[in-house]
This record gives structure tokens, C-alpha cells and sequence, in this order.
């Protein structure tokens, strides 16, 4: 059986064009020449698929009830669009892709200006990129779609020449239609094999990465869990968790980790890694700091060492770990697990403080409980406290710094558009208890008189962190970020239109963690001062 494809619809070209001239605008970070150039074929593609689409739709309302003999070109061929209306689709196409060159100015100043030149574009490899995807995706679907209209016609044709309602023979329909049919079963099922197979050795992959020690070793520090006074076995940790006992300089903090091997369930790795830290003498600490981890269990070294300098070195470090896939992969595939290590982190550390003697002096308080989570990590941290307000969160903590949170974080979504504006950087209650800042290289400073009471809760939220702004709800509505006052960073040529908005700030998501800090999802420059205004140093 062969198919064959009709001519290219000119009202698809025509919509293509537009969405190709849409994709050199730019959103929220440089993509580089590659990136730049699959953003460009995919809006492109998608922009041949709606004209396409609209105008067949447009023929079949058009046409009569009472069918009558059509010329082929109005199913699509050349006769259905005049030739004058073919030219301008191809002149706007021809213009389009030369515009590449005039808009990539604007993604090269914007690279510039976010501090990553390397991503500035080049059009020329961008474009090629972006023509040679777009035609290959096109081709791909009308492929397809004559494909199955022919499989319809076989099968229309065999059902009627079949015979009966109940006849089992079928002439036409066996040789044609019925190998089609099982053809694309077969081609289903293989695909399903192949994806589950790669999620599986995906899986497989990430679990013989965290398991394997190589070039690990135990800490001496007797403040560490792995060591040998620990009650956690080093090989169980994770390699990010082993990593994570064994950096840090030299101090009087206390660092606890249970792994995802360490115990069965997220609550009872809390708990042994609470039991860990008071067993390292975690009783006397006057600073406790739950960490939320991002996937694999990983903690920003800097972010670590930024809290213990911060607390002057006396401060109980206690984190778990909940997956073994990398952030963005747990993030995609399973999100609540993020979330069930928080609550089960918090609850076992405010269960352990609230079991220690109470103070019997002001000299000898119970400890801080202070909550800390970047990126997915800040994603589960807040979990225990979905739909509180940040009083009703200050009244269970003594502080938290939540960096980067996830756009559907609750309850920090909450109160970013709850609050005043701007969104990037809202007022919240009056700034009494939460506050907000941008990482520029230092966290916000308090309004007004400077006074900060505590419990302090920081969010730290860059305007141009994808990570923080992607959401469902760009596909139909503009963004609060993208009227009035912009974010730092966010270029005025940034525009938002309908699905495509939406493709843009995914493609963002890939390049946004190796962005200078200040931009995109890096924050380390802001953490040291973010930590020193969290512990009220």
C-alpha cells in the first residue's frame, strides 16, 4: 500500500510563520543556539498543525448537507487555494526565517545582561536547527495523518464489500485494512515496551549510581552519621548523603543522614536520623535545621555551610532521602514522595524537641527548629503546613529559608499571589513574618525601620527562575510577573502569547540551574546573608 501527501496547507504555513517569528522573542532565559533552534521547529510545527487544522476544519462547515461531486482540490489538493494565496503563505515563510537574523539581537543582549554570553544565539545554526526540525515534525504528522486517512477508506471499503452483519469473511478487508490494524497494534505495544523498558533501566541506572561508594569514605568526624560511633551504616546513605556527611569544614555541627536504604519508610528514616543527631550530642545543639532534600537526596554544599557559619557552628544538620532519581525526574514522576519526606522530617523533629526537658533558665533553651529546602526540597519542606498562613507557620517553627520553590508549592504559591505586588517579590502580612527576596547577591533588606521580629520565614525567588514560574496556567492566561513592574533580569521584549508562552518557559527549565547566580534557578550568592537574616544574625 502506498500514501501519498497532498501539497502543504497554505493557511498552515502562514499560521507556522507567525509562531517562528513568536519563538525568537525572548522569555525568561537565553536558550543558546541549539535550544533556540528546537524552540523555533517546535512553535513552528506546532503553528502548522493549528493552520492546518482550521483550515480543514473550515472546509468541512463549509460544505453543503447534500454532498455533491468535488474537485480533488478541495479536499486539500491545489485547486482548493488560489495560487496568489500559496505565494503570500510562502513569502511570509521566507520572511519569517530571514527574521531570525534582526530578532536574535534581542536573546544575544539578554544573554549578555544575565551574565551568559555562551548562551548568546547564533541565528544562522539556530535556524538550520529550527528548519530542518520543523519540516521533519511536519512531514512526521501529515505522514500520519495520511496514513490514517487511508487505513479509514481500506476499512470503510472492506466493511462494505464484507458481506453481512454476520458473514466472517471479509476480502478487502484482510489483505488491506486488517494488516493496518495490527500494524499499529503491534507498533503500540512495542513503543510501550520500549518506554517502560527505558524507565526501567532509567531506574536501574540512577539506583546502581546512589549505591555505589566509589571514592567515598566513611567520615571520623564521631558528629557524622556513617561514622563509626553512627547508627547509620555509611554504605546506606546515598552518594549524595555520603557526600553530604563527609563535607563541610571542621566544626562543632552535628550532620545526620538517613538514606533511602538507612530504613523502610520515610518516617522511620526521620526518625533514626534524629536519633542519629541527638546520639551525636544533638540535645545541646541550640540550632536544629530539617533538610528537605531534591531527589537523590542532594544538599547544596554551599547552602550547608552557609547555615552552619551562620549559626556560628553550633547547629544539628538533619536530612533524608527520599528517591533515587535526580531532582527534575522525581519532580516529574513523583512528586508527593518529596512531600511525604517533609512532613515526615518535621515531624520527627518537632516530636524529639517537644520530648526534651523544658528550659528550666534562659540559659539553657530548647533547641531552634529551623526548616530549609531548595528547588524540589523546597517543595516538600513547607508540606506540613498546606493552607497555613505564615503566622500559623511561624507558631510551629522557628524559621525557614525555602529557595526556588516549585510554582505549585503550597503553601508558598499561596501567598506569593495572595500578597502584594510585585508577584516576584510580594508584601505578605506586612512583611512581619515572611519575606521575599531575589537572589542579586543579597537577601532583601526589611522595610520600613529595618525590624525584623522573629520566627523569620525567607523565600528566595529569582523573576527569571522558570522553576519558580512554570505552570499549566500559562497555556490560556497572561502572568501576573509579566504586567506592571517586571522582575530584574525579565527583558521588555518578553511577551506572552497563548500555548506558546507556555513552550518557551519549558524550554527554559533545561539551561535555568547553570545560570550565573542571580538568574534562572541559582541562588548561591544570596545564601550566606539569606541564612544570616533566617537566624537573626
Amino acid at each position: 500500500m502506498t500514501v501519498s501527501l497532498r501539497p502543504p496547507s497554505p493557511t498552515g504555513v502562514l499560521v507556522a510563520a507567525v509562531t517562528w517569528v513568536v519563538a525568537w522573542l525572548p522569555s525568561l532565559l537565553p536558550l543558546g543556539s541549539v535550544l533556540q533552534g528546537v524552540v523555533c521547529g517546535l512553535l513552528a510545527a506546532i503553528g502548522y498543525g493549528i493552520g492546518a487544522s482550521a483550515a480543514a476544519t473550515a472546509r468541512v462547515v463549509s460544505r453543503q448537507p447534500r454532498r455533491r461531486p468535488e474537485p480533488r482540490g478541495d479536499r486539500g489538493g491545489p485547486a482548493a487555494t488560489p495560487r496568489w494565496y500559496r505565494f503570500c503563505a510562502g513569502a511570509a515563510a521566507a520572511v519569517a526565517i530571514l527574521a531570525g537574523w534582526p530578532l536574535s539581537g534581542g536573546l544575544r543582549v539578554q544573554a549578555v545582561q544575565l551574565g551568559a554570553p555562551q548562551l548568546a544565539v547564533n541565528a544562522l545554526v539556530a535556524t538550520v536547527i529550527g528548519v530542518l526540525l520543523a519540516a521533519l515534525l511536519v512531514l512526521a504528522g501529515r505522514g500520519l495523518r495520511a496514513a490514517s486517512r487511508r487505513f479509514a477508506r481500506l476499512f470503510q471499503r472492506g466493511l462494505r464489500q464484507g458481506g453481512s452483519p454476520g458473514s466472517t469473511s471479509s476480502p478487502a478487508l484482510a489483505p488491506g485494512s486488517l494488516a493496518l490494524l495490527l500494524g499499529a497494534l503491534a507498533t503500540t505495544l512495542t513503543v510501550g515496551a520500549v518506554v517502560a523498558l527505558g524507565l526501567f533501566a532509567t531506574w536501574e541506572s540512577f539506583a546502581r549510581i546512589d549505591a555505589s561508594t566509589s571514592g567515598q569514605r566513611p567520615p571520623a568526624d564521631p558528629s557524622r552519621s556513617g561514622s563509626a560511633a553512627s547508627l547509620i551504616a555509611f554504605n546506606t546513605l546515598g552518594r549524595e548523603g555520603r557526600d553530604f556527611v563527609s563535607q563541610g569544614t571542621p566544626a562543632t555541627s552535628i550532620r545526620a543522614f538517613a538514606g533511602l536504604t538507612s530504613a523502610a519508610t520515610d518516617d522511620e528514616r526521620a526518625e533514626l536520623a534524629v536519633r542519629d543527631m541527638l546520639r551525636a550530642g544533638g540535645a545541646d545543639a541550640p540550632i536544629w535545621i530539617g533538610i528537605t532534600t531534591t531527589g537523590n537526596g542532594q544538599i547544596d554544599p554551599v547552602a550547608a555551610q552557609a547555615a552552619e557559619d551562620a549559626a556560628g557552628g553550633r547547629a544539628a544538620l538533619v536530612a533524608i532521602q527520599y528517591s533515587t532519581l535526580p531532582s527534575w525526574l522525581s519532580f516529574l514522576v513523583d512528586q508527593e514522595a518529596a512531600k511525604s519526606a517533609g512532613v515526615a522530617l518535621y515531624d520527627a523533629l518537632a516530636a524529639a524537641r517537644d520530648a526534651l526537658p523544658p528550659a528550666n533558665d534562659t540559659t539553657t533553651p530548647r533547641p531552634k527548629l529551623i526548616l530549609y529546602g531548595e528547588s524540589l526540597g523546597a517543595y516538600g519542606s513547607p508540606a506540613p503546613f498546606a493552607g497555613l498562613d505564615p503566622a500559623q507557620v511561624a507558631s510551629r517553627i522557628d524559621g525557614a529559608l525555602w529557595v526556588g520553590p516549585p510554582a505549585s508549592t503550597d503553601p508558598i504559591t499561596g501567598w506569593t499571589y495572595a500578597g502584594q505586588p510585585p508577584v516576584w517579590q510580594p508584601i505578605v502580612g506586612g512583611g512581619r513574618t515572611a519575606r521575599y527576596a531575589a537572589s542579586t547577591g543579597a537577601a532583601a533588606q526589611p522595610p520600613g525601620d529595618g525590624s525584623w521580629p522573629t520566627p523569620r520565614i525567607l523565600v528566595l525567588q529569582n523573576p527569571t527562575d522558570p522553576v519558580v514560574w512554570f505552570a499549566p496556567g500559562l497555556i490560556a492566561s497572561r502572568p501576573e510577573w509579566l504586567t506592571g513592574q517586571r522582575g530584574p533580569g525579565v527583558q521588555p521584549g518578553t511577551r506572552w502569547t497563548p500555548v506558546l508562552f507556555f513552550l518557551q518557559v519549558a524550554m527554559d527549565l533545561p539551561p535555568a540551574v547553570g545560570m550565573p547566580s542571580g538568574s534562572g534557578h541559582s541562588y548561591a550568592d544570596a545564601l550566606p546573608a539569606a541564612w544570616r537574616q533566617v537566624l537573626g544574625g
